[in-house]
């Protein structure tokens, strides 16, 4: 039987992720974009403790995501990304919505592996958010909020 989770939470590893759970990123301009998790990273191997498949929706909104909000969003990045990616802009999961309601496809995959500086993985999140959400430079930059 499935463990019941209450939301909102903050992960404190990869394994409390379901493919379908869904964050908040927070913007510079004080709006957000939306990640979700698309799949875990399999069982014994390197980081699979801490990593996960996850993705950047094709949503921004003034206000943080909700189940609602995401409908029929897709995802249009996709990378293997570490537990930071979650926790290190002061995020918390805010909910699960199952993958298939929205038909999840898969697109490129980025990697955003532990090989990578927090600093290089912030500025390529902020060039997806540019160049895919067509948003202005200032409001694409990614806040860290620890």
């Amino acid at each position: 039987m499935a463990k019941h989770r209450t939301f909102p939470f903050v992960p404190k590893s990869s394994r409390s992720l379901q493919p379908g759970d869904f964050w908040a990123i927070p913007l510079a301009d004080g709006s957000f974009a939306c990640g979700r998790v698309i799949a875990p990273m399999p069982p014994g191997m390197p980081g699979a403790m801490r990593a996960f498949l996850g993705g950047l929706l094709n949503w921004h909104g003034s206000n943080p995501p909700t189940f609602e909000s995401i409908s029929s969003c897709h995802t249009i990045e996709q990378a293997v990304m570490h537990i930071r990616a979650i926790t290190t802009t002061g995020g918390e999961i805010l909910g699960h919505r199952d993958l298939a309601l929205d038909g999840r496809a898969l697109c490129a995959v980025i990697d955003l592996t532990a090989d990578q500086s927090p600093d290089a993985v912030d500025r390529r999140m902020t060039e997806c958010l540019r160049d895919l959400l067509h948003l202005p430079e200032a409001a694409a930059t990614v806040e860290r909020r620890f």
